[in-house]
């Protein structure tokens, strides 16, 4: 019988370090995203209104600011993680729709409309990776402890 390598045996054996790690990747770039829309509001309109995107106002890029600062904090800590996972899975495929899918899909082909379907599927991944927040959670390291 094939011995276990001591990799496979710490990954098995700790998975609170790799949700840990999920969840600090993940709040960050949340975090990050949120406080950029949150204190260059008229710019978050400019671009919003740019993508063709319907109620491109301030109080929607207020709003999107928000949840996307709120919800990387939560994610950050730990905090109601299944929540926050789910929750901004839910936000951010419609945010790929409006922001980035339905821009694409006027496009001719070529790099801009490469670059744009590029970041549909990164942005998909990265609601798989919250998919996966919201069944697993926080883990042990967090402020939910489970």
């Amino acid at each position: 019988m094939a011995k276990k390598s001591v990799a496979k045996k710490r990954v098995k054996h700790n998975p609170k370090w790799i949700l840990l790690v999920a969840r600090v990747l993940i709040g960050l770039l949340f975090i990050i995203s949120g406080w950029e829309k949150l204190t260059n509001i008229s710019e978050t309109v400019k671009f919003m209104a740019s993508t063709g995107m319907p109620l491109a106002t301030s109080w929607m890029a207020g709003l999107a600011g928000a949840v996307e600062l709120l919800g990387g904090i939560a994610l950050l800590v730990g905090l109601r993680a299944r929540l926050a996972g789910g929750f901004l899975a839910g936000f951010m495929a419609v945010v790929t729709y409006f922001i980035h899918l339905a821009p694409a899909w006027k496009m001719a082909a070529g790099m801009a409309k490469s670059t744009e379907m590029l970041h549909v599927w990164l942005n998909l991944a990265l609601v798989g990776g919250l998919l996966l927040l919201s069944v697993a959670g926080a883990g042990r390291i967090s402020l939910d402890k489970k």
